[in-house]
């Protein structure tokens, strides 16, 4: 009680050392939306003039670790961008992200292909990630939760892919209700 927890998302392009500082001493939460490093950036998430914006994600995160503002990164993983997925998260963490979020796009129109790629790209993540033990057990539960939501995750792009086929064969277009 009377404590108010303040998140702010923000796609980096306005986000200076000065802003960076006001978070930290005021406790302000930046959700860094990007979609991770220059390539998959700039690919997916183009200015509207159709300028690179990975300088100001750069800017952003450079700020942010100089500030020590507590942050974390947030990124929709697509279709588009899930061949850059493990090599993005080396990069943000190279760069100070040290909580990346991300979540499906689970009305893009994943294909078999994708999906493959998908399955790669969280294989590589968990070699990076999840530390085995000798007998090959994950020893955190964080960890272990963190498989349990990439299963879950796999799970239903399964599902809304299954079902946007069946939806297809039936002459029905994929809508929210269906994903």
């Amino acid at each position: 009680p009377g404590r108010l927890d303040v998140h702010l998302v923000s796609n980096g392009m306005l986000l200076d050392g000065e802003f960076a500082r006001f978070a930290r001493r005021t406790k302000l939460w930046i959700s860094l939306s990007t979609d991770g490093d220059p390539r998959a950036q700039d690919q997916t998430r183009p200015a509207a003039d159709g300028s690179p914006t990975s300088p100001g994600v750069e800017r952003a995160l450079a700020a942010l670790g100089a500030a020590r503002s507590p942050f974390n990164t947030y990124s929709v993983i697509t279709p588009d961008n899930v061949a850059h997925v493990a090599r993005s998260a080396d990069w943000l963490f190279e760069r100070g992200a040290r909580l990346l979020l991300n979540t499906l796009d689970f009305g893009a129109a994943w294909t078999d292909t994708s999906l493959a790629t998908l399955a790669r790209q969280y294989r590589a993540l968990a070699r990076r990630y999840l530390p085995a033990q000798p007998e090959g057990r994950i020893g955190d539960a964080l960890l272990r939760d963190t498989i349990t939501q990439v299963t879950m995750d796999q799970a239903a792009l399964d599902l809304t892919l299954a079902r946007s086929r069946d939806g297809a064969r039936a002459g029905h277009k994929p809508g929210p209700e269906t994903s």
